[in-house]
């Protein structure tokens, strides 16, 4: 065996040992979206998590960023950034399909062995990792399945629960007028005690 056949041995069996090692990574929420929906699930996962913290605003497939603090994570600074004007989901889709912070994401699932090839296939190991995310409560379920029911409807700012208004305790005089428009009088009702 010359040296470099029996280098090329070692190198395999290095490669084959760490990434079948049953090591189970702690990866971030956009890795975890990477694995298990590729860089469209990563792009949803973005914009959902900034809509629920109140920076972005979602509606008719459309979205742009609100005045706040700059988020922490590389990939909700790119759409944070890209989103100061209105674009549409699919313009967002795009620009981190080219994105450096997405090369990154898959250079390094790919490192760790749990994707593989151009198109960064999912291994064996990446879908061990996912099925552990899944067992994981803190994973919003987005992350896993999809935000797909999340950014089809219109949605305003912010997704997740709705917050109650505290009542009025004196209806204004548009109300009044809107009132008057649903019971057919003219003047707003006055009780008469």
């Amino acid at each position: 065996m010359r040296c470099g056949e029996r280098g090329a041995v070692v190198r395999w069996v290095f490669r084959r040992s760490s990434r079948g090692s049953g090591e189970v990574r702690d990866l971030d929420v956009y890795e975890i979206a990477f694995l298990g929906g590729g860089v469209g699930r990563v792009a949803d996962c973005a914009i959902v998590a900034l809509n629920r913290r109140g920076l972005l605003v979602v509606h008719a497939a459309r979205v742009r960023t609100v005045d706040g603090e700059l988020p922490g994570h590389a990939v909700e600074r790119r759409v944070y950034a890209y989103c100061g004007r209105e674009r549409s989901i699919g313009a967002v889709h795009s620009d981190l399909q080219r994105s450096r912070e997405i090369w990154e994401i898959g250079r390094r699932l790919a490192a760790w062995g749990l994707v593989r090839g151009a198109d960064r296939r999912v291994t064996r190991e990446g879908r061990r990792h996912l099925e552990a995310a899944g067992r994981d409560a803190s994973i919003p379920q987005y992350v896993l399945h999809g935000a797909a029911g999340l950014l089809d409807s219109t949605a305003g700012r912010p997704m997740g629960p709705t917050p109650v208004a505290a009542p009025r305790p004196h209806p204004t005089p548009q109300t009044q007028r809107r009132q008057s428009r649903t019971t057919g009088s003219k003047s707003p009702r006055l009780d008469a005690d």
